[in-house]
């Protein structure tokens, strides 16, 4: 996710007013399975949220830029 955002912020500053929150440590944890964590409903609901504003942000950008 750092990558993602840090390669859209050099398009346009100012895109991302989403709060990733702990989303990239989540993303790291699962792939390791001696600290896999299982988030609850509550926090899959918060999660899958973000991706799916990050992943709107990305498409119009890209959009944009074609």
């Amino acid at each position: 996710m750092d990558f993602l955002l840090k390669e859209c912020k050099k398009i346009n500053k100012n895109v991302f007013e989403v709060d990733l929150k702990n989303l990239t440590e989540f993303g790291v944890a699962v792939r390791y399975p001696d600290d896999f964590y299982v988030p609850d409903v509550k926090e899959t609901l918060e999660y899958r949220h973000i991706a799916l504003e990050v992943k709107e942000i990305v498409e119009k950008m890209v959009s944009q830029t074609l």
